[in-house]
């Protein structure tokens, strides 16, 4: 039987896919250069965007977004596993539903936030100011909280461990 947590599996899965340099399609581990670019030319060519292409979703996996400001953009259900969003400002945000599994976001703003059924498994959410963020129903399994603010934000449903 395997006694290997959740989070040591999710490492041991991100190291093997790096030693094997898995790069197939079936494997998408890389953020698509198509949404960076978008998502960096202005917040609202970003929400414009996706209001057209409702059906895709964003992959910004593993993508080094430290410092950006991306305050109001619409990132539902989008995939941010592993990404660098340390000290990003995220705050309103529409996080509903993202992949945010490994995320860092150390010192994040993410204010006002919207992270209902978001996928926060292992996140680094230490310093980050959740005030007022709704994370109902978000999975936060072994996210460091460490020095989080979470004043006032609504973790009703939410799971950790």
């Amino acid at each position: 039987m395997n006694s290997e947590t959740p989070q040591e599996s999710a490492l041991a899965d991100q190291a093997s896919r790096i030693y094997n340099g898995s790069t197939t399609s079936e494997e998408n581990v890389m953020a698509n250069q198509e949404h960076l670019d978008l998502l960096q030319h202005s917040i609202d060519t970003w929400n414009t965007w996706r209001k057209e292409h409702q059906d895709i979703q964003p992959d910004f996996s593993e993508a080094d977004l430290s410092y950006a400001d991306l305050s109001y953009a619409d990132l539902y259900s989008a995939d941010l596993s592993y990404a660098d969003l340390n000290h990003a400002n995220l705050s309103n945000n529409d996080l509903r539903g993202a992949v945010l599994s490994g995320v860092i976001l150390r010192y994040a703003n993410l204010r006002s936030a919207d992270l209902e059924l978001a996928d926060l498994q292992s996140a680094d959410l230490s310093s980050a100011n959740l005030t007022h963020a709704n994370l109902r129903s978000a999975d936060l399994s072994y996210a460091n909280l460490h020095d989080a603010d979470l004043h006032d934000a609504d973790l009703r449903d939410s799971e950790s461990h």
